[in-house]
């Protein structure tokens, strides 16, 4: 993203949560029989922007999650409708220790830029 966002979030996880999403993206984390593949194993939601758009992000169980698993991250317009395309590309991640991600999305058609910035809790 080359301008300035037009808005910025922030998606908090536990205390530890950036190195427990890894472990579980990275299959050293045992996943439960019980979680379907497919299935977010962890989840989060940004604050909501002051557009109202929403972020959900985290990791899904792989057919092979002792080997890996997948992080995501999803948006959401104000009236909670998922926006197509997977936005927010994390494609290239094999973590989940990112700071912030940028992303656009074509808002009433307009292009939105947006900054998501990932913090740990304190305790």
């Amino acid at each position: 993203m080359s301008n300035e966002p037009n808005y910025t979030a922030v998606m908090l996880l536990p205390k530890g949560g950036k190195q427990a999403w890894t472990d579980i993206m990275q299959g050293s984390t045992p996943v439960s029989n019980k979680i379907y593949t497919g299935t977010p194993i962890v989840m989060a939601i940004s604050t909501a922007y002051a557009d109202g758009t929403r972020v959900v992000g985290g990791v899904l169980k792989s057919e092979n999650p002792t080997e890996c698993n997948y992080k995501f991250m999803w948006a959401f317009d104000k009236n909670g409708n998922q926006y197509p395309f997977w936005p927010i590309d994390v494609g290239d991640h094999e973590d989940f220790y990112t700071s912030s991600l940028d992303f656009s999305l074509e808002v009433e058609g307009v292009e939105q830029e947006y900054l998501l910035n990932i913090v740990e809790a304190d305790s």
